[in-house]
């Protein structure tokens, strides 16, 4: 017969606490004797006392047993990873639910999901697995990815090819340049440019994977940009102009005129702007799923930019 332990007694206790609200010493004891346990009345009672101690159950007497509950549940949380060669695996129960992710070291690998009765259980069987896997080689190690949190929330976007992004700045200082035909004081025309100084609110958009590099030094730039970047598409959300100025095509300043009309888009030739502008970054994907994220519902630091930059790798 098996040799019984604590966490025999408590396995056999919480299924049947699961399963019917309450149990007895009398109840643990027949259940373990049915898995093979050599299991006195005496010891039963004595480990589930230990159980009850280190548990916070709860327990009244019936007369003849002790029937015993649960108390109020966790509400704990728990999350290791561990490495064993170029494979890993790693763990988080969190609520009710417990998540076991694993595969080569460096990749996404494969997420499963199980949910539990209770955070109590949930608790429970992610440190038994975790036992398991230290017993199989596997050892606590530093995860170089996302946080787990995010891997699990984004998931089923970080598998995923991505084909396109578009990030919205607000509040960006730009030169544009724009050609214009100008009605003079004397009503002729005559062609020219201008020059705006303004704030500015822009969508840029670059396709994936040919724009991925220029991309790829936005995303991780933690400083103001200040100079001109490549980018596929631009337009405008909002903007205030600050300064117009006026020249002929022989690039002299133009003082006079009655009014201007634009001849085409105009092209951007400064920008001073700061990745703490970023409001939103919108990125499609193979098949034509799509994600937004937003700063008004992520912090820009710690979920959106993280997110962005990781869903990029998988550009190609």
């Amino acid at each position: 017969m098996k040799t019984l332990t604590k966490d025999a007694v408590k396995e056999a206790a919480e299924d049947l606490i699961e399963a019917f609200g309450t149990t007895t010493t009398l109840d643990v004891k027949n259940k373990l004797r049915q898995q093979g346990f050599q299991a006195l009345q005496a010891e039963v009672s004595t480990l589930m006392d230990e159980v009850t101690a280190e548990e916070s159950w709860q327990f009244n007497h019936n007369g003849r047993y002790r029937v015993y509950r649960f108390g109020p549940d966790s509400n704990d949380t728990f999350h290791k990873y561990l490495e064993n060669g170029q494979q890993f695996w790693e763990v988080l129960a969190s609520d009710k639910e417990l998540v076991v992710n694993e595969g080569v070291v460096g990749t996404n690998g494969q997420m499963q999901k199980q949910t539990f009765p209770t955070n109590r259980k949930t608790i429970a069987q992610s440190k038994k697995l975790y036992q398991e896997q230290k017993q199989v080689g596997y050892a606590e190690a530093t995860d170089q990815r996302l946080p787990f949190a995010l891997r699990k929330k984004y998931a089923n976007y970080l598998s995923k090819k991505p084909t396109s992004y578009t990030i919205g700045f607000f509040d960006v200082s730009a030169l544009e340049k724009q050609a214009t035909e100008f009605t003079l004081t004397n009503q002729q025309t005559t062609k020219g440019y201008i020059i705006q100084s303004k704030n500015v609110g822009y969508d840029f958009t670059w396709e994936l994977p040919q724009s991925k590099i220029s991309l790829a030094d936005i995303l991780k730039n933690t400083q103001v940009i200040d100079q001109l970047f490549k980018h596929d598409k631009r337009s405008v959300t909002g903007e205030k102009i600050k300064t117009t100025k006026a020249y002929q095509q022989n690039e002299e300043a133009l003082i006079a005129y009655e009014a201007y009309k634009p001849q085409a888009a105009a092209s951007l030739i400064e920008i001073k702007a700061s990745i703490d502008n970023v409001y939103k970054i919108d990125i499609s994907f193979e098949g034509g799923d799509q994600i937004s994220l937003s700063k008004f519902d992520l912090n820009l630091q710690q979920e959106l930019l993280p997110v962005a930059r990781q869903i990029l790798i998988q550009a190609g």
